[in-house]
């Protein structure tokens, strides 16, 4: 049996990534409780794989969330979605790096197979493995069967807007988005519409913005098939990341007919090379955000073979489907046959 601490799943990239993959591989929850990613996480996770693997032999174990148990003699694998947190730029800080670095690799080393999203992420995390045996698969991500080209606009706003899905994490650069609005004149300025969870940061940055808030319409709590109504009716998505280990909503925006503006990273690139218009990530982001939305008033939707691409490209049951792949040679998901002597 594969055991998993599935308290990773929710609403944000990294929880619709895990609701995704859990559902479609054989696992069983731990049932934990508490913060997941507190520093004792580790210690309880070891806890309780020791109480699994005391009545199954054959216990597994896959991270959903790169939290590993410390010192398990259960076979294990993770997920890493990226090593952000290991950049005081994006966000990090010194203890974070030596968490990461003393503790986590460690732990990482002894696994029988690491699970990454994207070719870069494969390469940074290799290189941060250093020497190891332990291999890296770029299995990629996938978007809703909600998420394609046909279909209906929200019925809750006039199309034409801009549209920014995700978190607000400082590495987004929610705020340039923001600021950069808020410096192009009225009558040219696009509204804004945000899906995300926290409202009152959202306010909080318009009005530290000096945007009026009339520009900005915050939704929380949409479906998929809302999601994809809203993409189809956005004039652009919008996401100026510092560094991403996929960008979700780049994939799902795409193949919905509905370009992108977008920081000028590598891993945008992994998902397309049309539909994106790229903005520098350095000082002149600003600026490039602003030149790149006026171009957008006559681009129009995508040809429907680029959206379709890109649908059919970034699909769960292609990702789950290597997933698969790997832990069947590893022989986790082979049958076990129970020997009887005489």
């Amino acid at each position: 049996m594969i055991y998993s601490d599935l308290r990773w799943a929710g609403q944000t990239g990294i929880g619709r990534y895990v609701d995704a993959v859990s559902d479609g591989l054989p696992l069983r929850d731990l049932a934990l409780d508490g913060n997941k990613t507190a520093i004792t996480a580790p210690v309880k996770l070891w806890r309780s794989l020791r109480r699994v693997a005391a009545t199954d032999p054959h216990a597994r174990f896959l991270s959903m969330g790169f939290m590993l148990p410390i010192g398990s003699t259960v076979p294990r694998a993770t997920f890493i979605y990226g090593l952000m947190q290991r950049e005081n730029r994006l966000g990090g800080n010194w203890f974070k790096r030596a968490y990461l670095d003393v503790l986590v690799r460690r732990q990482v080393r002894g696994c029988d197979a690491v699970f990454t999203i994207s070719e870069q992420s494969r390469g940074q995390i290799e290189d941060w493995l250093g020497k190891s045996d332990v291999p890296v698969h770029n299995v990629g991500a996938g978007i809703a069967e909600h998420f394609h080209y046909d279909g209906g606009v929200s019925e809750q706003i006039e199309p034409g807007y801009l549209l920014y899905v995700g978190s607000l994490r400082k590495t987004k650069r929610f705020d340039l988005v923001l600021t950069s609005l808020a410096n192009m004149p009225s009558a040219a300025r696009p509204e804004l519409v945000v899906v995300t969870a926290n409202k009152a940061e959202v306010d909080a940055l318009v009005s530290a913005a000096g945007l009026p808030a009339a520009s900005v319409r915050v939704l929380s709590g949409v479906d998929d098939a809302e999601l994809a109504r809203l993409y189809r009716g956005a004039a652009a998505s919008i996401l100026l990341s510092e560094s991403e280990g996929f960008g979700l909503p780049v994939a799902e925006s795409l193949a919905c007919g509905t370009r992108v503006v977008c920081s000028d990273i590598a891993v945008f690139a992994e998902i397309s090379d049309v539909g994106l218009t790229k903005v520098p990530v350095g000082e002149d982001a600003g600026a490039g955000f602003r030149v790149a939305l006026a171009e957008f008033a006559s681009a129009g939707r995508l040809d429907k073979s680029v959206a379709d691409g890109v649908a059919a490209t970034h699909n769960w049951a292609r990702t789950i489907g290597q997933v698969t792949g790997v832990l069947n040679e590893l022989g986790w998901l082979a049958p076990v046959d129970a020997v009887v002597g005489d």
